[in-house]
Order: structure tokens, then C-alpha cells, then sequence
């Protein structure tokens, strides 16, 4: 509705009120609920597989539309590259015990698809977007990667490595949620 909102400076009694400013409340406009999964934009959730481009494409799509649902059906998806969350786009997994993502782990020397610690260090912020953003219904392994889910912030915290320049912009993350995720973080490798 429209409001007339008075302040108070908290000074001077009756001469400390401020002009009435008008006001307009209005209800959040709903995120797109269009579906895009991502196995028709060409993931597999084979476990051997790099999804990097897949995904990002599915999440394109979702951008063009103004936003929506990218779907992961179950499955293990590795990944060797980050993904950049569109507005008002949710990354969802179908079934958080049935959905996992892998970054690099290291483990090439007896795994082929696990990856060197230089892939993982060459993804400062595996899922990262500027704001309107979910994530929901994921396991996500990272090892290596400094930020696994990651939105600009105006106060940067003490600095760590990579955590300084991951996100490095003037911007600052508004209405972004993390939903039913399992994170396994092991930066102490």
C-alpha cells in the first residue's frame, strides 16, 4: 500500500519530525518457475564427465528467460570450471541424496576424474553469482577451491588466500539463499 513515513531526528520534540515522505510497499514479483535440466543442455551425471559447460549453458538458458529452475537429476557431476548464477535462478538438485558435485580433489594419481590441486585452485568461487540467487538440494565436495557458494559482500573478512580477489567488484549480494545442501570443504589439504 502507499504510506506517509515521518522520522524523528531524536532531538528538539515536536521541531525534530521530518517532512512525510512517501512510501510504496509492494510485493516481491515471483522468480520464474520454468524448469531448464540440465541434462538436455548436455550433463550426465556419469562421474567422468567435466559438467562445467553443461550446467553454465543450462544456467544461460535460465538467464535468457529472466530466470528459473536449473534441474539436476541424480546423479555425480564433476566439475573443472565455475558457474555463474543468473538473477533470480535457483540450482537445484532433484534429490539431495542422489545429487552430488565434485571439484578436483587431487586424487589423479589412482583417479582420472578427481583431478589435480591446480584445477582446484584455478576455481577461486565455484558457484558464484551478484544477487537473486539460490542454491538448493546439493552435496557439493570441494577440496581445493577457496569459495565454494559466494555473492559479493561490502566488508571483506580478514584476509585468506584467494579469498581477497574471488570477488573482487564493487557490488554487494542481496536475496541469495543456500537451501538443504550438504558443503564438504577440505581447504586443509
Amino acid at each position: 500500500g502507499d504510506y506517509h513515513l515521518f522520522l524523528h531526528n531524536g532531538h528538539g520534540g515536536p521541531l525534530g519530525w521530518s517532512a512525510p515522505l512517501a512510501l510504496k510497499v509492494e510485493a516481491a514479483a515471483p522468480w520464474p518457475a520454468t524448469v531448464f535440466n540440465a541434462k538436455d543442455y548436455g550433463a550426465k551425471g556419469n562421474d567422468s564427465s567435466d559438467e562445467t559447460a553443461a550446467v553454465q549453458a543450462a544456467l544461460d538458458a535460465a538467464e535468457a528467460n529472466g530466470g528459473g529452475v536449473v534441474l539436476l537429476p541424480p546423479g555425480k557431476y564433476r566439475f573443472l570450471g565455475s558457474l555463474k548464477m543468473p538473477r533470480r535462478t535457483v540450482l537445484r538438485g532433484a534429490d539431495r541424496a542422489r545429487v552430488w558435485f565434485y571439484l578436483p580433489q587431487g586424487t589423479q594419481s589412482h583417479d582420472p576424474a578427481g583431478g589435480t590441486p591446480e584445477q582446484g585452485m584455478a576455481i577461486p568461487a565455484f558457484i558464484h553469482g551478484d544477487n537473486d540467487f539460490g542454491v538448493e538440494n546439493l552435496n557439493i565436495l570441494a577440496v581445493y577451491s577457496p569459495l565454494v557458494i559466494a555473492a559479493p559482500f561490502r566488508e571483506q573478512p580478514a584476509a585468506k588466500a584467494g579469498w581477497d580477489t574471488a570477488l573482487a567488484t564493487d557490488r554487494y549480494a542481496e536475496n541469495v539463499f543456500v537451501r538443504n545442501c550438504r558443503i564438504v570443504h577440505e581447504p586443509t589439504y
